[in-house]
């Protein structure tokens, strides 16, 4: 992209990765490697991902060397409702390095920022792994209650996660899964907390919990999710879900007591953080 006007790029210019907008919502961002975003030819900086919209999951993805954050949970009003997305399991590594001023809020490497009138709440941030962002800043409020949110068992830049490449520094540049899967001495492993629990003991195919939203049946355009109850190393595949009740119909019939924890398919005693199961 063409900026004469930038300098620091040398004329050139680059941007967000990603905008989810125009009120589309429950979208599942997985699996994705989104880095290097640049200095944009219209303002002083640019996030991997802005999201605008309501209900997504983003999840198991990689954000490393973006400019400013590696996702925005952006409200500027109009049609913004970024209220009830799902941010787990994900890395965020040396973010938020801007090439030029700009505005300090969005220097963390995520960010919930509110231009408007409205509300930002039920924002759930689990599981995610925040290492080597500028400043050691990870999650950034602007204008948002923090108590609103469900934010818990982050590697918020407590020291080293262990990464499987342990030379790994700025400026990576080849793009690789492996470098960020977990050595066997991680403190990452078995850390992480359950995504949500069921609300009552029972017996069945239909699985009542605290919160589905957590989880998708695909709407009928990828494989829906396998899911595994803490105790237990038996994996379900969800095939309908009850957003308005909480209810989950698997694939088989399954035992389970009251408040017993409901993930993604995890090894060990609970689910790692970051974006990838340890596995020898």
């Amino acid at each position: 992209m063409h900026a004469p006007h930038r300098k620091e790029t040398g004329g050139k210019a680059g941007n967000r990765h990603v905008i989810v907008d125009d009120g589309g919502e429950q979208n599942l961002i997985e699996g994705n490697i989104f880095a290097f975003s640049g200095l944009p030819p219209d303002q002083n900086g640019s996030a991997g991902i802005s999201l605008r919209t309501p209900r997504n999951i983003v999840r198991r993805n990689l954000f490393y060397d973006n400019d400013l954050s590696g996702v925005n949970l952006y409200d500027a009003g109009k049609q913004h409702d970024v209220r009830f997305n799902r941010v787990y399991h994900n890395v965020f590594f040396h973010n938020a390095y801007a090439k030029k001023e700009t505005f300090k809020p969005f220097l963390y490497a995520l960010t919930l920022t509110k231009h408007s009138k409205g509300n930002i709440t039920d924002v759930a941030i689990m599981n995610n792994i925040f290492w080597m962002n500028n400043g050691k800043r990870t999650i950034s409020y602007y204008h948002v209650d923090r108590a609103k949110q469900v934010v818990s068992h982050n590697w918020e830049e407590a020291g080293d996660p262990l990464f499987l490449n342990a030379k790994l520094i700025a400026g990576y540049q080849e793009p690789k899964r492996e470098a960020f899967h977990l050595q066997e001495k991680s403190p990452c492993i078995d850390a992480g907390g359950f995504l949500t629990r069921t609300n009552s003991e029972g017996r069945g195919s239909i699985i009542p919990v605290l919160d589905a939203s957590f989880f998708t049946n695909g709407f009928g355009i990828v494989e829906s999710d396998r899911i595994q109850f803490e105790g237990k190393t038996e994996h379900l595949k969800i095939v309908k879900i009850n957003y308005e009740k909480n209810l989950m119909t698997v694939d088989g019939t399954v035992a389970w007591k009251k408040a017993q924890g409901v993930s993604l398919p995890f090894k060990g005693t609970k689910p790692d953080i970051g974006a990838f199961e340890y596995s020898k």
